[in-house]
């Protein structure tokens, strides 16, 4: 990561309150750490989706999970994760 840490102020005691600006970093981020923030935005929500996880590998991500609307219906979403906003 590389970061610079900018004062909020010229005077203490706001220099001392820093900002940190990130300009380059990398992030890895497990398939377990996805599934897990996902299953509690679900739940928060009373979503009908259960069961759901997230698997990504240098190729892109795959969600699946379980639908229950008049019977249970098992789901798989496959595609590519980018950073840019598509």
């Amino acid at each position: 990561m590389k970061a610079k840490l900018i004062p909020k102020g010229k005077a203490a005691p706001r220099c001392y309150a820093r900002t940190t600006v990130v300009s380059k970093a990398q992030i890895f981020v497990t398939s377990e750490s996805l599934t897990e923030v996902f299953a509690q935005k679900l739940q928060a929500s009373n979503s009908k989706i259960k069961d759901f996880e997230v698997h990504h590998d240098v190729h892109g991500a795959t969600l699946t999970g379980t639908i229950k609307k008049v019977v249970p219906l098992h789901f798989s979403i496959q595609g590519p994760v980018t950073t840019d906003g598509t």
